[in-house]
């Protein structure tokens, strides 16, 4: 009898796990799907972008925004779309917005998060092609600053971004921003 409840209660462990990483891949592929070719060709699409540049303080919709910089942002055909300097600025501009929302901790945790993502879309070779990658690596750079100032937030993925960028034709504005912003 122990071992049957315990098996019981194995199964309905996995079935929950199961049903977690479902939810998972499936919102996975919705950003995948919005970073499509197909997506990035309709007119609502920087619209359908904007719903998900939710406001910075609502922890519950983190993967959100972890999945929109990891999967839809980075596509060819979004950067290749006009709005997408824009989309990312709005990113970085929502960093600015929320410092008086939370204690200090919870402040560090959120920028930390979005800032990496941010830094790590913008590092592809897709982004750094963009005729506006500079300027938007700028004004991340300076969202950051403005929200947390010199606190330790994305250093890594700034150094990361640096080193890729070295022989881009404005790397020079870009190092220049990230030492107004990041201790590098």
């Amino acid at each position: 009898k122990v071992g049957a409840k315990i098996q019981k209660t194995l199964d309905s462990l996995n079935r929950h796990r199961s049903a977690r990483e479902n939810k998972a891949e499936a919102a996975r592929a919705t950003f995948v799907r919005l970073g499509s070719p197909r997506a990035t060709a309709k007119k609502s699409w920087p619209a359908d972008v904007e719903k998900h540049i939710w406001p910075i303080s609502k922890e519950a919709r983190h993967d959100s925004m972890r999945l929109l910089c990891e999967h839809t942002l980075i596509t060819q055909s979004a950067v290749a779309h006009p709005a997408w300097p824009k989309l990312i600025k709005a990113i970085g501009g929502k960093l600015e917005k929320c410092k008086s929302e939370h204690d200090e901790e919870a402040i560090h945790d959120l920028h930390l998060y979005t800032t990496d993502w941010l830094l790590t879309a913008l590092a592809t070779p897709a982004a750094m092609a963009h005729p506006k990658w500079a300027e938007v690596v700028a004004a991340v750079c300076a969202s950051k600053f403005k929200a947390v100032g010199w606190l330790s937030i994305a250093e890594d993925e700034m150094k990361a971004l640096l080193a890729k960028a070295k022989k881009h034709p404005h790397f020079a504005k870009v190092k220049a921003a990230a030492q107004k912003a990041f201790a590098v």
